[in-house]
């Protein structure tokens, strides 16, 4: 298929939006407003949203041609509805057009490595000295290999179930952001 055909057929829009953890309720008010708003727009065909687990929504929005979507891109209801949903995620913005059209979606393996590693060392560190600190005020010193098998198990099975599924949750906007938007993948 060619440039120009592509370009004469459906126009797709892709907003990702990581949903800041205390803002869920007030994001899912919003996203339903700015589908209604799309949904009246003129030469739109249709809306989907799929939401991934730890607060990642993707919001699509199908348009007859690029002509109709750049009038509801450029419309003062739209922009307004996105200023709005600035405050509550933090936005990915992809289009294509055609009948066609393939997007590669932002994930947890896609965040920087050194906010990975930073937000790993935020969560062990407090529990590292908490323990240990625990350990050494016991009345009897245990050997070091105890204390180690003991605290590797109680660390992981803390950060596991407990600290990093929160914190992760609570970081995301931050950990899949980059220069204030959610980074693509690659």
């Amino acid at each position: 298929m060619s440039d120009d055909a592509a370009a004469d057929g459906p126009a797709t829009l892709i907003a990702s939006r990581v949903v800041r953890a205390d803002r869920t309720e007030a994001f899912e008010a919003w996203a339903a407003r700015i589908d209604q708003a799309a949904a009246e727009a003129p030469g739109h065909l249709g809306t989907v949203r799929l939401e991934q687990t730890g607060g990642v929504v993707h919001l699509l929005y199908r348009f007859e041609d690029a002509a109709a979507l750049e009038r509801w891109e450029a419309s003062d209801r739209y922009r307004a509805l996105q200023a709005e949903g600035d405050e509550l995620a933090v936005p990915r913005r992809v289009t294509g057009t055609g009948t066609s059209v393939r997007f590669a979606l932002p994930g947890e393996a896609d965040a920087a490595n050194w906010k990975k590693w930073l937000l790993t060392w935020i969560a062990v560190f407090p529990l590292l000295v908490a323990f240990n600190t625990g350990l050494r005020a016991l009345p009897v010193e245990l050997p070091l290999i105890v204390q180690l098998a003991l605290t590797s198990l109680v660390v992981t099975a803390t950060l596991t179930w407990v600290i990093l599924p929160r914190v992760t949750r609570w970081a995301k906007p931050w950990i899949l952001s980059e220069d204030g938007e959610a980074r693509t993948p690659g």
